[in-house]
C-alpha cells in the first residue's frame, strides 16, 4: 500500500518536469519579453497620447507579470 502510494507521488512529480526543449522555449520566451519590454520602454518615452501610453503600460506590466510567472516556472524546476 505504500508503494503505490510514492508511485502515485512519483508520477505526479514527473507530470511537471521540464525536458531541455521545454527550458530552452521558457528562455527564448523570456529573451522575446525582455526584447519587447524595451521597445515598449523606448517607445513609451515618445509617445503623446494618454490613451495609447496608458495602454502601452498596461501592456508592459502584463510582460512583466509573464516574465516572473516564466522565471518562477524554470525556478521552480531548477530546485
Amino acid at each position: 500500500m505504500q508503494i503505490n502510494c510514492i508511485m502515485k507521488r512519483m508520477m505526479k512529480k514527473q507530470e511537471f518536469m521540464l525536458t531541455p526543449k521545454d527550458v530552452l522555449y521558457l528562455s527564448d520566451l523570456l529573451d522575446q519579453i525582455l526584447v519587447l519590454n524595451k521597445r515598449i520602454g523606448n517607445d513609451l518615452t515618445m509617445i503623446e497620447d494618454k490613451k495609447v501610453k496608458t495602454c502601452f503600460e498596461k501592456v508592459n506590466q502584463k510582460l512583466c507579470e509573464q516574465y516572473d510567472a516564466l522565471l518562477n516556472v524554470l525556478e521552480r524546476e531548477a530546485n
